[in-house]
């Protein structure tokens, strides 16, 4: 199969212009498998933020608050209020992301290889593989990045565990801190 060069450009833009509207998606997805385990294992109001978003909740749903922003990333933030709160349930809170992004990556490989679907829907799963898996790599890698929203902290989700596992209450590495929200 000879793809020619119009052909190879249109699906390259494609590809990143359906990134832009499913990144938000995906890192909507990522950060409700941090406030699920959140939900059942504290009592106070959680909130995710994506983008450049207020205090204000645009969607709010019982304990659950959702600030959306502005936004063509995947960024985003899950708070909760973590004072009290065992470095096991903690750990499980941020594990919550990842493992999400792997299984929504997981099963958009398997229907991108379904050859019973229309090309264009193999398509959107790859769109939805790619998101999916970037999301996963760049929030299990343990790193400190520049976060685009004043309220959080720019730590990885792999960061946070491996800060947990050593000792470090609230993940983020400031051993003093342990009653503020965890991204």
């Amino acid at each position: 199969m000879e793809i020619n060069p119009i052909d190879f450009l249109v699906g390259f833009i494609l590809f990143n212009l359906a990134l832009k509207v499913v990144y938000p998606l995906s890192g909507l997805l990522h950060e409700l498998g941090h406030a699920l385990p959140s939900l059942l294992l504290t009592k106070d109001p959680v909130r995710i933020r994506l983008g450049n978003s207020t205090d204000k909740p645009t969607i709010k749903l019982g304990r659950l608050e959702i600030c959306l922003g502005p936004t063509t990333s995947f960024w985003g933030s899950c708070e909760f209020t973590s004072e009290g709160m065992s470095t096991a349930r903690l750990i499980i809170i941020t594990l919550g992301g990842p493992l999400t992004s792997l299984c929504l990556g997981a099963l958009f490989l398997g229907w991108m290889f379904t050859s019973t679907l229309p090309w264009e829907i193999r398509l959107v799963t790859a769109v939805l593989f790619y998101a999916n898996c970037r999301i996963l790599l760049v929030s299990i890698i343990p790193q400190t990045f520049r976060a685009p929203n004043p309220h959080s902290q720019g730590v990885s989700d792999g960061l946070k565990i491996l800060n947990l596992l050593s000792g470090e209450k609230n993940g983020r590495g400031d051993p003093d801190q342990d009653n503020k929200p965890v991204e």
